[in-house]
């Protein structure tokens, strides 16, 4: 770097073997940015007016390059892994074991556009534990990737922006791949021991590769392929000699592939598949008679088949997408086709009461129409999903079922005036239902962002949700209302040049409908402290305060004969996460990482119901006029607490070669409830929590 009488200049020196595709090419589109974070200041050498939307469009050119050329086109990464993992029951028994395994990662530069990424027998130990919430929907948590593998060159796969606000559904959500499955049914020999314990782990990814690049001018690919090993819950009981192996998954081959074509004019064409095969075998799965004496096999699910059926089905999945924006990047328009399909094992039940069936085909589509660039905004999103569509198996979905109409209009300032440096302000409405027509949310929704000349930011919404039903509760398309509510969502954001930044976030409803009543308040927040250049503390607390609204209790002996059973919610959570890094040097860090989280739900004034119909919509008056029944037995309330501990120190010895040395601890407590005992936050459920505690030591060398 040199300072001159016109500024200061930089050189920087970039290998080529960073690039993963073609570098032939004598012109690039090139942008320099600079971020300097005390004055909340970018610098950029190819300016980009903030009222231009799109990218690399607007990105300057870089020419003269001549002659360029990598080096060796293989890089290995070969690593081994040692440690102990030992848990601790109630502060009395201890299990004590031992783990040693190696693995390689590596990437191939198979010609000048493609290159070929794989790793074999993966290990994952300095990656941070998921955050753990307290989830009140009948939607499934959303978990973001965290594994160096399934992050690296995944932009391929992502499909073109088709929402206003980001969503969670994708084709490919790579957290399907090595995740924990759901846990077993309990054999018949040990059903009735309430002694009975399950444990299980993430199933173990055998290998994986990922390759991707330029098959021909303008068109990109991008597969991967990923084997799993089975998977066997352990079950523990005092009825038991020893442990026992119940399977819980078998093994399975995920494949995706994703192929994108540059139409040119600022359109673009895609197309992606994915396929996930089940390798079951019969004797995997017990036994048991039926009162007949006939012998069946019981799946993990508990569901009963005849033996040597499947008891899972393989998924399959292909979709296609288009992109268009105008030459200024103002307007854009996108749109996706999916069609899904299941072949084997037996039927599936959807929470909204679908039954999908081996064989079964089913589609959806997206279409996203927006102007992003200038002072107006606008868009408008509508999407439709069949009532058999489920890519959960390798992908994200929340729901079938459904459509979904979302118009949106802003208008923003640019200009600084008064202590305001710039605005937006809009209005949306939120319209869901499902394929018979039942209104599942009508929302309205006015708010808007400012930004202050002191870099602090604030927005919010204030809205009215005038309809709304949930058909996915009771878990066979019985449909409950819930009653008309206000809320107000509000964001602050501090100035982050200080030494002490925030930002917090908040969701408050109020709702009222006949004797129904109720709230829920929900606070998340980031907390950044950094007293020293080479320290930072970082807390983020969440907060979920939830009473009120009548929700169905789910007892598990529950015949599908006897009425329904619902109690008003009152529900409670509140922890936190403590994140703190320390830099030693360039090469030689700790991180620290925890998490408390304490949770209650707690029913009350409970009533039953018997529909009149299948698929009945089970109104709030209706609920009103019945009497209370009397608390159920087991109890329903529950109460848990959970915590989780890391620390990694990360030492690079060399370029690219790292030494870990992780410590992880995670302990969950679930005290059981007596006869009508309600449910109170107990953070000190940990006293007799199981705890386990793990100790790794992990080598990896980089060899190019």
């Amino acid at each position: 770097m040199a300072r001159h009488d016109r500024g200061w200049s930089a050189e920087m020196r970039i290998p080529l073997r960073i690039f993963r595709h073609a570098i032939s090419a004598q012109q690039w589109r090139f942008q320099a940015r600079r971020y300097i974070s005390q004055r909340q200041e970018t610098d950029e050498w190819a300016f980009i007016p903030r009222s231009m939307a799109g990218e690399v469009s607007h990105y300057g050119w870089l020419s003269g390059m001549v002659d360029l050329q990598r080096t060796n086109p293989l890089e290995l990464l070969p690593y081994a892994v040692t440690g102990a993992n030992w848990t601790d029951t109630n502060h009395r028994d201890y299990a004590l074991g031992y783990r040693a395994t190696v693995g390689l990662d590596l990437a191939w530069r198979i010609g000048k556009d493609l290159t070929l990424d794989a790793t074999i027998n993966p290990d994952f130990a300095q990656v941070e534990a998921d955050q753990i919430v307290l989830n009140l929907t009948t939607f499934e948590t959303f978990v973001p990737e965290k594994r160096p593998f399934f992050l690296n060159s995944m932009a391929m796969f992502q499909m073109p922006r088709m929402d206003q606000f980001p969503s969670t559904q994708t084709l490919f959500y790579t957290r399907r791949i090595g995740a924990a499955p759901d846990l077993p049914e309990l054999p018949s020999a040990v059903s009735g021991d309430r002694t009975a314990k399950v444990s299980l782990e993430p199933s173990t990814i055998y290998g994986a590769a990922k390759l991707s690049g330029q098959l021909a001018s303008g068109v990109t690919a991008g597969f991967v392929s990923a084997l799993t090993g089975s998977n066997d819950a352990t079950v523990t009981a005092v009825s038991l000699p020893r442990p026992l192996q119940v399977r819980a998954e078998p093994m399975a081959l995920a494949n995706v592939a994703r192929i994108k074509l540059d139409a040119g004019g600022g359109a673009a064409l895609g197309m992606l598949a994915t396929a996930l095969r089940r390798f079951e075998v019969p004797s995997d799965y017990p036994t048991m008679t039926t009162p007949e004496g006939r012998p069946i096999q019981q799946c993990p699910d508990g569901t009963p088949t005849e033996i040597g059926e499947r008891c899972f089905h393989d998924a399959y999945v292909a979709g296609i997408d288009g992109l268009w924006r105008s030459p200024s990047g103002t307007y854009v328009a996108s749109a996706q086709a999916i069609m899904t399909s299941i072949q084997n094992g037996p039927p599936r039940m959807m929470l909204d009461g679908t039954t999908i069936k081996p064989g079964d085909s089913a589609s959806a589509g997206r279409l996203y129409l927006a102007k992003e660039g200038g002072q107006w905004l606008g868009s408008l999103e509508a999407q439709l999903i069949g009532r058999r569509v489920d890519y959960n198996d390798l992908g994200y979905l929340q729901r079938q079922n459904l459509m979904r109409v979302l118009p949106y209009l802003g208008y923003r300032t640019l200009d600084p005036f008064w202590e305001i440096a710039e605005t937006e302000t809009h209005v949306y409405l939120q319209l869901r239902e499902n394929l018979d027509r039942v209104t599942l949310l009508r929302g309205y929704y006015a708010g808007g962002k400012i930004r202050f000349k002191n870099f602090w930011t604030l927005d919010g919404d204030v809205f009215r949700l005038d309809v709304r039903n949930e058909d996915r509760e009771v878990g066979d398309g019985t449909t409950l209302e819930r009653p008309t509510g206000y809320g107000i969502d509000l964001n602050l954001t501090t100035d982050p040049r200080k030494q002490l930044s925030a930002a917090l976030a908040t969701e408050t409803l109020i709702y009222s409908a006949g004797k129904t009543s109720g709230n829920s308040f929900m606070l998340t927040g980031e907390v950044t402290y950094q007293p020293l250049t080479r320290l930072e503390l970082q807390l983020l607390p969440q907060v979920t305060l939830s009473s009120g609204v009548p929700r169905f209790v789910s007892l598990a002996d529950r015949s599908p004969d006897e009425p329904l059973l619902f109690g008003n919610l009152h529900a409670r959570g509140w922890g936190g996460t403590l994140r703190t890094s320390y830099t030693f040097t360039n090469h030689l860090t700790l991180q620290l990482y925890g998490q408390l989280l304490s949770t209650s739900e707690n029913y009350s004034h409970f009533k039953q119901y018997s529909p009149p119909e299948p698929h009945s919509v089970i109104t709030i008056a209706a609920l009103d006029m019945l009497e209370d029944s009397p608390p159920p037995i087991p109890n329903p309330n529950k109460v848990q607490t959970d915590l989780n501990l890391s620390a990694v120190l990360r030492w690079e010895f060399r370029p690219g070669s790292t030494l870990f040395l992780v410590y992880t601890r995670s302990q969950a407590g679930r005290p059981t409830l007596d006869f009508d005992q309600p449910a109170e936050l107990d953070p000190g459920a940990l006293r007799t929590a199981a705890a386990h505690d793990a100790l790794r030591l992990k080598l990896s060398y980089y060899w190019n």
